[in-house]
């Protein structure tokens, strides 16, 4: 589906997901989506104050894509002593102009049936990780329960480039699909049962 290629990595400064000020190392990889003649710039950032975060720098390709760089950022968070765990949620764009695409809850089977991609199977293909909701694999039972997560060994920074190529750069690209674009319609209608927006 797109291939992964390690490019420079460097020192940075800037705001952590918590909203701090910090600074890092950041290693860079391109993207390259060639059934949409897409490429796409991703960073994956290590901050000093122990968080770590995948973001989009750039792209060439799509005009879709222009409001995803500094938007819509992974946030990695530890899961024991030896794994990290990103929450699976999906860019969904608007219907009317200014295109953008906001963060919503979705499941494994909205994948398979509107997207038509296998996400586990492509996520198992980058190394060893689990994708389930967060009730399954956290024991989480408040509110975010049924979100759907990944949790994998820490270390790997590939499994986290291909969540977000997955959940963020693909349902843009796909977004003209009739029957994505049905879907699009009634998420903005609120016939989705899982539509609630995420920031």
């Amino acid at each position: 589906m797109f291939s992964v290629e390690k490019k420079s990595k460097q020192p940075t400064k800037g705001e952590t997901c918590s909203k701090w000020e910090s600074i890092g190392i950041s290693q860079d990889y391109l993207v390259n989506i060639d059934d949409y003649k897409v490429s796409v710039l991703i960073r994956y950032t290590a901050w000093q104050n122990g968080e770590r975060d995948v973001n989009c720098l750039d792209f060439a390709g799509d005009k879709r894509l222009n409001k995803l760089p500094g938007r819509l950022r992974f946030c990695i968070e530890p899961h024991g002593l030896s794994h990290d765990m990103v929450t699976l949620k999906t860019a969904i764009i608007k219907s009317e102009p200014p295109a953008h695409a906001n963060l919503y809850k979705r499941d494994i089977a909205f994948y398979h049936e509107i997207m038509g991609v296998d996400l586990v199977s492509e996520l198992i293909s980058y190394g060893d990780c689990k994708i389930d909701t967060k009730e399954v694999l956290l024991n989480t039972t408040g509110r975010n329960r049924t979100e759907l997560c990944m949790v994998f060994p820490t270390g790997n920074e590939i499994l986290p480039i291909a969540a977000f190529v997955l959940t963020r750069i693909y349902p843009i690209l796909l977004s003209d699909q009739p029957r994505f674009w049905l879907h699009i319609l009634d998420t903005e209608n609120g016939k989705n049962k899982l539509c609630r927006h995420a920031a």
